[in-house]
């Protein structure tokens, strides 16, 4: 097992220790096709979704409504922005709300994994059963 492996477990048991146990899972996604999957994927385990397609539809719904947000779950390029806008929102104002950085962009992935230490990163395009095991769905099923 490689190093970036290992990491990687670890990184997803910490965060589905930190997952809350009530509310909603926010899905910010612009991909229509992506966001159908994520859906479908989180309302099988029996979790509620919202999904938003923007950086500012994001904030705006992290703002009024964080403490009903189980988890976010964002992507980092969107039509009006960059997701790492709503990370940094997380980050420095809602520092206990999970998130996971879904993304196809590997070295970012990467940067933001090093920028913030809580950060989950999952790869678009590698099995969503990484995504299932880093949201915690088994868990909670």
């Amino acid at each position: 097992m490689t190093e970036e492996v290992k990491a990687y477990i670890d990184t997803g048991r910490k965060f589905r220790q930190s997952l809350r146990k009530n509310g909603y899972i926010l899905i910010v996604e612009d991909d229509r096709a992506i966001s159908r999957i994520c859906m479908h994927m989180v309302k099988a385990h029996h979790h509620k979704v919202k999904w938003v397609s923007t950086v500012h539809e994001a904030k705006q719904t992290i703002i009024e409504d964080s403490n009903n947000i189980q988890c976010v779950l964002v992507d980092l390029t969107l039509p009006d922005g960059d997701g790492e806008e709503v990370v940094e929102l997380i980050e420095t104002e809602y520092k206990k709300l999970p998130y996971i950085v879904y993304t196809a962009d590997r070295e970012k992935g990467r940067m933001l994994s090093a920028k913030y230490y809580r950060a989950c990163v999952v790869l678009k395009g590698e099995s969503l059963d990484n995504l299932v095991d880093a949201l915690g769905l088994e868990d909670h099923a």
